[in-house]
């Protein structure tokens, strides 16, 4: 995502959010100071960042709720009522929820946000080696190498233990191959004894096998021939039996009736169907005369019954024909069948030369009595080839596991050769490997180190603890050390040494330090109030350091609670030109977050706000002078070290502060104020004649800011506008409306504001 400048965002109904809030953020400022009293809204600010930018709320997290999301809604509000809007210079970006699914409009790009809280800063500075490493991993993340590293290592204890175990393995395999079978005495070798069984041709044997499976089919098919013929026979003499016995009840039959009776039925049957075809003829189908042809029909059917048992002799006779027939012809058929398969038999039986192992039947003969007695004498010989071909099955089973066994024994043989070259290359590769990734994080790792030690000298210039380090455990995986330099030893935990401002610093720094390793240009930074505990002399420097830090960055979001730093922005004191100051309301369950107006108005914007009014408040201008004037004269005292009476209360008057600004101190006082940047050019102002009106007038801050006196009545109005119109005049010489106050004294002949716009000479005060 190319970097952009943020120009708004709207939080809708998250977390604190009851009603649509809107932060614009102004034109090139990069580092947004937003102020507020606990419980104003500050942290919802930030969930709203961290929810359109990676779905969720981290606030809430670690406070032990199971699942946060009923949470995310402010009250009265459900989770499809959230709603997240970024505007920035190129693009919108808006994030929303739907039950508890964040969805993003476009989905794609994404804002990338960093927020450091105070859990963070206890993460990174306070927490295990382990955890601290989670924090940063993805800066260093050498994963995928790791596990290159632990595969090879693994590899190498494999290798190395089939290197130790070879010989229980050529043992084993010598022990595998005896068991195969007995192993005769002379034999010496034993490996070139199983070669030689392995080697066997077995192609010969198997040939014979399968002429032999197809002789045994055969020699079954003529089996089923086997006292089949002698069963015909037997049918035949049963059938012809049968036509006797069937001819002499025909016999016997016709004999009860008149002669010709046999004949008669035949004729009747004739009849019978032709009178079914024609139930009502003429004249009668025998004689056609028309004689007699009343009743023919039923005359017939009543011949017909008197003549049944002829009728049934006949039939018997018939059918008794018809099976001798039959059993005739069975013979024949087995005659065919049975040359057939006789000819497969003896083809199958002359097919190759039978080896002297397997017993052969002579050929069969051709006639079915030879071949009963035939296979009577060899019927056994089924069962021999049976038991030859599953010794030869067995046997060649004993030879592919004994194959088995002495390729095994081979790859033993070979392991402790081939492991002694492996080895030795793979722990050279692993070693390598091991270094270049110690390498690599180590410069990751210090280079991390020596930009927080950077700084964090910014921050605690001088105090001799910049010199940071970040290193791995070598004795443990994902373990950080982190550890600072104290009075020329290295190596101390800093949480064993350093307070808790300087703690919260350090982990400020090491936030930075690795915000900036990742596109920080692409990256919004939020830092959320963890920085209460820095104390006053440290302040300065660390919202410059924020200031000059948060220029890499797409943009930077400070919220902070401590008062103090409101305070030095309002006085100029932290003013660099980059920052925005928003400070928010009181939050109430119906408005919910709120930004005060006119907050980011400095104390002399103030004063000519005032000046600016009709009718003019002359207690107010005079009140607001007082307090400008006196902020003044308490720089200027301080910084040249002048003598002011001393007090219980070290509470001092507007009197006191100028009567010590006095002397060669006051004549010297001059700015240098700079008008034009190409060429450089400055105008100097003396200050002494300034602070001198100041004294002459100082009278009328008392009367008209500072307390109830009736003198106040009588006196004119124009005397307070000369007072803060003197007082204004001194603070523009003296502070840049954009770079603050003339702090720096790294020039050696002035103190200076930032880029030098103005100069405050003398450098110290005269003697």
């Amino acid at each position: 995502m190319k970097s952009n400048q943020l120009k708004s965002i709207k939080i809708e109904h998250l977390r604190g959010s009851v009603t649509p809030f809107t932060i614009p953020f102004e034109n090139n400022k990069k580092l947004t100071i937003v102020y507020g009293e606990n419980g104003t809204g500050k942290s919802s600010i930030c969930d709203g960042f961290d929810f359109i930018a990676n779905g969720r709320v981290g606030s809430l997290d670690e406070k032990g709720l199971s699942r946060t999301e009923k949470y995310w809604p402010s009250l009265g509000k459900g989770t499809n009522d959230i709603s997240v809007t970024l505007a920035t210079k190129d693009y919108i970006s808006k994030a929303t929820l739907s039950k508890t699914t964040p969805i993003w409009s476009p989905p794609s790009p994404k804002p990338i946000v960093e927020i450091l809280r105070r859990t963070q800063i206890l993460k990174l500075v306070e927490a295990r080696a382990g955890d601290r490493y989670k924090e940063i991993e993805r800066f260093i993340d050498v994963s995928k190498i790791e596990n290159t590293e632990a595969a090879l290592k693994r590899l190498i204890d494999d290798l190395k233990r089939e290197q130790n175990d070879h010989s229980q393995q050529i043992q084993g395999s010598l022990n595998s191959l005896k068991e195969m079978c007995p192993i005769p005495d002379e034999v010496s070798n034993i490996a070139d004894w199983a070669q030689q069984e392995v080697d066997k041709d077995f192609t010969a044997t198997n040939e014979e096998l399968a002429r032999l499976n197809v002789l045994s089919t055969n020699f079954t098919r003529l089996n089923t021939h086997v006292g089949k013929l002698e069963n015909f026979v037997r049918a035949i003499s049963e059938a012809k039996g049968n036509v006797s016995a069937a001819n002499t009840a025909l016999q016997y039959a016709s004999n009860k009736v008149s002669d010709g009776a046999a004949d008669l039925v035949d004729i009747l049957e004739s009849a019978k169907r032709f009178l079914m075809i024609s139930p009502n003829p003429s004249v009668c189908p025998l004689c056609e005369s028309p004689a007699g042809v009343e009743g023919l029909q039923a005359r017939v059917d009543s011949r017909i019954e008197t003549l049944n048992s002829l009728k049934t002799a006949k039939w018997g006779l018939e059918n008794a024909k018809q099976k001798l027939l039959l059993a005739q012809a069975e013979p024949e058929k087995l005659l065919r069948a049975f040359h057939s398969d006789r000819g497969l038999f003896l083809s199958s039986l002359t097919n190759g030369v039978w080896s002297t192992h397997i017993e052969i039947p002579s050929p069969c003969p051709d006639t079915i009595e030879e071949f009963e007695k035939w296979y009577k004498t060899f019927k056994a010989l089924p069962d021999a080839w049976r038991a030859y071909k599953e010794r030869n099955v067995a046997e060649q089973h004993r030879i592919n596991e004994l194959k088995k066994a002495l390729n095994a024994y081979k790859k033993a043989l070979l392991l402790p050769s081939e492991n002694s070259i492996l080895i030795p290359r793979i722990e050279k590769m692993y070693d390598l490997i091991q270094e270049e990734r110690k390498k690599f994080t180590d410069e990751i790792l210090s280079d991390i180190a020596t930009e927080v030690g950077r700084l964090y000298e910014s921050v605690h210039p001088g105090e001799g603890r910049d010199k940071i380090s970040l290193e791995l455990d070598p004795k443990k995986r994902a373990s950080l050390d982190l550890a600072v330099e104290i009075a020329g030893q290295s190596g101390h935990p800093p949480q064993a040494y350093f307070s808790e401002s300087h703690m919260d610093t350090l982990g400020l720094c090491v936030f930075f330090a690795l915000a900036r390793k990742d596109s920080p240009e692409n990256r919004i930074l939020i830092i959320d109030d963890v920085l209460a505990s820095v104390d006053e002399p440290h302040v300065e420097r660390l919202i410059e350091m924020l200031y000059r830090e948060s220029q890499s960055f797409q943009h930077c979001i400070l919220t902070t609670h401590y008062k103090p730093w409101r305070e030095k922005y309002h006085w100029g004191q932290l003013r660099e030109g980059y920052c925005q100051f928003i400070e928010l309301g009181k939050w109430n369950d119906v408005a919910g977050i709120s930004i005060l107006k006119n907050t980011a108005v400095s104390e002399v914007e103030r004063l000519e706000l005032a000046l600016q009014e009709q009718p003019p408040d002359y207690q107010v201008i005079c009140s607001k002078a007082g307090v400008i004037l006196e902020a003044i004269l308490n720089f200027i005292t301080k910084a040249y070290q002048c003598a002011v009476p001393r007090k219980d209360d070290d509470l001092y008057t507007i009197n006191d502060l100028l009567q010590a600004v006095s002397g060669k101190l006051r004549s010297s006082l001059r700015v240098e104020k700079l008008i034009s940047h190409e060429p450089v050019q400055y105008e100097d102002y003396p200050l002494g004649s300034i602070l001198d009106d100041l004294s002459r007038i100082s009278g009328a801050r008392n009367a008209f800011g500072a307390h109830f006196k009736e003198i106040s009545f009588s006196l004119m109005g124009d005397d307070s506008i000369k007072f803060a119109t003197k007082v204004l005049e001194l603070a523009d010489l003296l502070i840049d409306r954009e770079w603050g106050w003339p702090t720096i004294k790294s020039s050696g002949s002035y103190r200076a504001t930032k880029k030098e716009t103005r100069r405050l000479h003398p450098f110290v005060k005269p003697s």
